[in-house]
């Protein structure tokens, strides 16, 4: 089965704006069909290079107050 999504939706999940999505189709980085309308389609897969990774949480160090104490 294949997903095609909006830009607007790509532009979400990526943090971007639609019309950077439309410059990444554009330039061939991204799988997509445009419509008849004008409008693109971007294929699912396609995003998934481009998707962080979640991020471990980080181990938070001490305060500057425990460091240095009431200086």
């Amino acid at each position: 089965m294949q997903l095609w999504i909006s830009t607007g939706k790509a532009g979400e999940l990526l943090g971007v704006h639609s019309q950077t999505i439309h410059g990444y189709c554009k330039r061939g980085l991204l799988t997509h069909r445009r419509l008849p309308s004008g409008r693109y389609l971007v294929h699912i897969d396609s995003l998934k290079p481009y998707l962080e990774p979640a991020q471990p949480a980080l181990k938070q160090g001490p305060t500057a107050e425990e460091i240095w104490g009431d200086a």
